[in-house]
């Protein structure tokens, strides 16, 4: 059965708040299956367009060969949590985890680096396989993140859009060279690891989204 989140209707007053929520989103999803995520939670906890690494001239952020290439390059951008269009969190449109670009740029280059940004300056994009395809998110439904405990909710309109940097791994995050994952592996607090859906676009609100990351992690 598909769990509510507790908080659905906390929203927060400032970037300040954002951010202190968001934290402990940053040490669980800092840098994705690399061995060297325990020293990076270290870092800096932001990061400048400036440090931002260069794009490739030939990155087209709506073909799934480009954001594929991007990956297997080094770290990308991604919102760490659920972007939604509505408060209601059985109907909408839910995003898990979308890949993003600030200003056009996919790149990042400090594993666990977190950026706010207005909505104007980011675009969110999801995946599919089979066929492969990206998808832009609109901004119309660029509306609220959850966070991936579903424990709280932020209005993009009051904070923006909060993103962070992370480097896939294809073994830990199991998938392929050429391939966008479609979920990867994030480090707990207490040791353990736990699967989180990754640019996947779901159609019946956040509590879908939810289920599916829950499935994620039954058998561990």
């Amino acid at each position: 059965m598909p769990y509510v989140p507790r908080d659905n209707n906390v929203n927060f007053t400032s970037s300040t708040e954002l951010h202190k929520s968001l934290g402990a989103i940053a040490a669980l999803a800092l840098a994705a299956g690399m061995s060297s995520c325990g020293t990076s939670e270290q870092a800096q906890p932001t990061q400048s367009s400036e440090q931002a690494s260069t794009t490739s001239a030939v990155f087209n952020p709506d073909a799934y060969d480009s954001w594929a290439s991007e990956i297997a390059d080094g770290p990308v951008w991604i919102a760490p949590g659920f972007v939604s269009e509505q408060l209601d969190a059985d109907q909408g449109h839910a995003s898990a985890l979308p890949l993003a670009t600030i200003d056009g740029d996919p790149s990042c280059s400090q594993p666990g680096a977190i950026k706010s940004s207005p909505v104007s300056e980011v675009r969110l994009y999801t995946a599919t396989r089979d066929p492969n395809q990206i998808n832009e998110v609109p901004q119309s439904q660029i509306k609220w993140i959850t966070t991936v405990d579903g424990n709280a909710t932020s209005s993009v309109s009051k904070n923006g859009v909060t993103t962070q940097c992370v480097e896939f791994s294809r073994s830990e995050d199991d998938f392929g060279l050429g391939e966008v994952p479609d979920k990867a592996a994030f480090p707990q607090g207490d040791g353990t690891w736990r699967k989180t859906v990754i640019a996947t676009e779901y159609d019946h609100g956040l509590n879908e989204a939810l289920a599916a990351n829950g499935e994620l992690n039954q058998n561990q």
